[in-house]
């Protein structure tokens, strides 16, 4: 028996070790969450702890998300609704799909709508690319390509109608007319290249 009490020691230790490693590895995750979140000119994002949310993104990503996952931030007291997105590299290498929206956005939207939002979302990491404003008729045509990838997740009839009802939340919130007038245009392409 004596010689087996250093082994029950040695392995009370290893187990020890490894209890704390995976504690501080969530640890960890939270404080790199927290970072993403407050990256890109969002210092008073958080991360998102909404159950349906979360498994929202988790559906939509049907295909193979980043390594890094997929976070969703919430950021608080925006004056207009927004969505956007970033794929983001930190310190462990790992690009996350980082998935901003304003804290109102998806609490007011009905589930498909905020559906195939993260689904448009998603789809700018799938077609890697980001929209740039500076030129409206590129800006609708890239937006345009990401509806469609969106389209092909949730559906044609829910992502039109997604941004039907996205429209109808801007235009209640009071969002800029020159915005309200690239979703009508994104609604009409979308109908249009229906059957292509």
């Amino acid at each position: 028996m004596r010689a087996h009490m250093p082994l029950l020691v040695l392995a009370f230790i290893l187990f020890f070790i490894v209890s704390c490693a995976s504690s501080t590895t969530g640890v960890d995750k939270v404080i790199r969450e927290m970072t993403l979140c407050k990256k890109a000119n969002h210092s008073a994002a958080r991360v998102t702890n909404d159950p349906a949310l979360l498994e929202i993104a988790r559906t939509v990503a049907d295909e193979p998300a980043p390594k890094g996952g997929i976070l969703l931030c919430t950021i608080p007291n925006q004056l207009y609704p927004t969505a956007e997105s970033a794929t983001l590299l930190d310190n462990t290498e790992h690009p996350t799909l980082v998935i901003w929206h304003e804290d109102r956005l998806f609490k007011e939207l009905d589930i498909k709508t905020v559906r195939f939002i993260i689904a448009h979302e998603f789809g700018h990491y799938i077609v890697r690319v980001a929209c740039p404003t500076n030129e409206r008729s590129y800006y609708i045509f890239c937006e345009h390509t990401v509806d469609r990838v969106a389209a092909s997740v949730v559906g044609l009839p829910d992502a039109a109608s997604g941004l039907e009802q996205l429209l109808r939340y801007m235009t209640k919130r009071g969002a800029a007319p020159l915005a309200i007038g690239m979703v009508k245009e994104r609604i009409e392409l979308l109908k249009k290249h229906a059957n292509d």
